[in-house]
């Protein structure tokens, strides 16, 4: 399982298939996941540092995993590119992908349906809870009981607090000593040092995606009233 499929799990209501989560920091949380598996497989590295930084290709041989090789292929065929841009370019109808994928491995089901009978809606409940139940088992000995989370549960705990979506992996009691938790995980060497630069790249990007689309739905709405 990738760490874009787990977070979509996460967010995602198990009966209803609806998107239990408003964040709007979903799209850039999964980009930045797919980023930091390929930077785990030592497919791609931040090359220089502060804004210069640049994610490059390494290795484009393929991963084996469809969505990362999409990825991969994204990011292959251009110059180098910040990882904001990065980013922004892997966010491309990146939930749509990713259900798809959880579907074909028998973890979502697709319905299809309409609002009111006439708006066209697919739906994603779940049709085998079992990862997920395991994968919140993780994350609640993580943030909550204060265990020590193995790397990939560690990038997805850092991508959950950028993307502004830590409520959707925790039971509401226990979200303040979550939240704290998440800052200190963000802190501590769980990654070689090139991973953790591609970590910190992408957690950056993240927020500024979450940051920018909340003002200007903060514009928007002032323009609107």
């Amino acid at each position: 399982m990738l760490i874009a499929e787990d977070i979509v799990l996460l967010v995602t209501d198990d009966e209803s298939g609806k998107k239990a989560s408003t964040s709007t920091g979903l799209d850039a949380a999964l980009a930045g996941a797919l980023l930091i598996e390929l930077a785990i497989r030592e497919r791609v590295e931040l090359e220089g540092k502060g804004r210069k930084a640049k994610v490059v290709v390494r290795d484009g041989t393929p991963t084996g995993e469809p969505l990362l090789d999409e990825a991969l292929t994204r990011l292959s065929g251009s110059a180098p590119v910040t990882p904001a841009t990065a980013v922004n370019r892997l966010s491309k109808k990146i939930q749509s992908r990713v259900h798809d994928s959880l579907a074909e491995r028998g973890i979502l089901r697709r319905e299809e349906g309409r609002v009111l009978g006439i708006f066209p809606v697919t739906r994603w409940p779940a049709a085998d809870s079992a990862h997920e139940a395991a994968l919140r088992a993780q994350l609640h000995d993580a943030l909550v009981v204060g265990v020590d989370p193995a790397p990939d549960v560690a990038a997805t705990i850092c991508l959950l607090r950028a993307g502004d979506l830590l409520n959707a992996a925790v039971d509401k009691t226990d979200r303040s000593v979550a939240k704290k938790r998440a800052k200190e995980i963000e802190s501590v060497t769980w990654a070689s040092d090139g991973v953790r630069q591609v970590v910190e790249a992408a957690n950056a990007a993240v927020l500024v995606a979450v940051m920018t689309a909340a003002t200007m739905t903060t514009v928007a709405g002032a323009s609107s009233g």
